[in-house]
């Protein structure tokens, strides 16, 4: 996605010509981002309640006045009607309609909420040199519904809704800092290392509804198939052990006397080589055998009939080792409630699989 560096005013005008009708990621430097939530002006006053309750996911920013489509207060002359790329009309809390334009759905009882946006924050995460996949490729942010509670208000109710960033462990504190300077954008992380530590609890309730035993969910995968170069090693060595003992000497032999670097270039194989023996005919510690063979039971469990796979469980994922490479993942707080409210922007056009990786690529 091509970054966007003009006057809101101009993107706008664009947006109410239809020449931009995807997501903002990107767009708007140095201004700030907001969600659109639009409701009868009976429901009014709960969901302000639940937005004063609830801070965090909710950032409120502007309320209009009953009927008016201008939010002077922070964009004036804007109209939100149509300076929007796209609404989800919801009808008694189902998705009703998508369009470009919200005019002939608008009121004269509606009452306009502006949230605060997490995409407000991603400049200052570009500018501190962190790379976001999503606004690299033109997607939106990866989105997850959690276990935490939001705290009610009349009708509205529900678990915190998060956005995922995937932020390489050595960038985590730029990014805290970057956007713990936007409180009004939902501000620092409520969550950062494993994700799994936010449950997808709705999605294991109804696996368990259906008479799932085993769930593996996307953590531990790479751990349980031996995907990361790690956990290949440790197979290999565990292989390399059975090996006759004159056939592990030669190996020994001609892996010492390779070269790791020819001239000015380093050989990178030669290098893995040598590293693979300083560890391969170590003894296997206990915790490691056990582990395996841990490994090895759960992925004969998920090949069995649902009748040999034990009793009834939410979830089963593998624990992840210690020496174990881990991509982590900032978490922005999003509310549920906007999900059952009149004409607003979407809340995404690609949403990650909860058995996919950390970094939902």
């Amino acid at each position: 996605m091509p970054i966007d560096p003009r006057h809101p005013r101009e993107i706008r005008q664009d947006i109410r010509r239809g020449k931009l009708t995807g997501i903002t990621a990107g767009l708007g430097q140095n201004f700030v981002q907001a969600n659109l939530a639009v409701l009868p002006k009976d429901s009014a006053y709960d969901f302000l309640l639940f937005c004063q309750r609830n801070p965090r996911p909710c950032p409120l920013l502007e309320v209009t006045d009953v009927g008016s489509a201008e939010p002077v207060g922070v964009a004036p002359g804007a109209d939100l009607r149509t300076d929007i790329p796209k609404y989800r009309i919801y009808k008694d809390g189902v998705l009703a309609d998508e369009v470009t334009d919200a005019t002939p759905y608008w009121r004269g009882d509606l009452v306009a909420f502006l949230l605060g946006c997490s995409f407000t924050f991603e400049w200052a995460l570009l500018e501190a040199g962190i790379r976001l996949w999503h606004v690299e490729q033109g997607k939106n942010v990866a989105m997850w519904r959690t276990s935490i509670a939001c705290r009610p208000a009349g009708a509205f109710h529900g678990p915190m809704v998060v956005s995922m960033r995937p932020i390489a462990a050595g960038e985590l504190a730029k990014a805290v800092t970057a956007s713990a300077r936007f409180p009004g954008a939902h501000g620092a992380p409520v969550h950062i290392g494993d994700p799994a530590a936010i449950n997808t609890l709705l999605m294991c309730q109804a696996a368990r509804e259906r008479g799932v035993k085993v769930i593996l969910s996307g953590m531990g995968a790479d751990e349980l198939f031996g995907g990361y170069r790690k956990q290949r090693a440790c197979l290999m060595a565990s292989r390399y052990g059975r090996l006759p003992g004159p056939a592990r000497a030669g190996a020994r032999f001609a892996i010492d006397r390779i070269p790791v670097s020819v001239g000015d270039r380093g050989l990178r194989y030669a290098r893995w080589a040598k590293r693979f023996l300083t560890f391969a005919e170590l003894p296997e510690e206990p915790s490691d055998v056990s582990g395996l063979r841990v490994c090895r039971e759960l992925g004969r469990a998920c090949c069995a009939s649902p009748a040999a796979a034990g009793p009834p469980m939410s979830s089963a994922t593998p624990r992840r080792s210690s020496n174990t490479p881990m991509r982590a993942a900032t978490l922005s707080p999003r509310p549920a409630s906007q999900r059952a409210t009149s004409p607003r922007r979407p809340s995404g056009t690609t949403r990650c699989s909860p058995a996919s990786r950390t970094a939902c690529a």
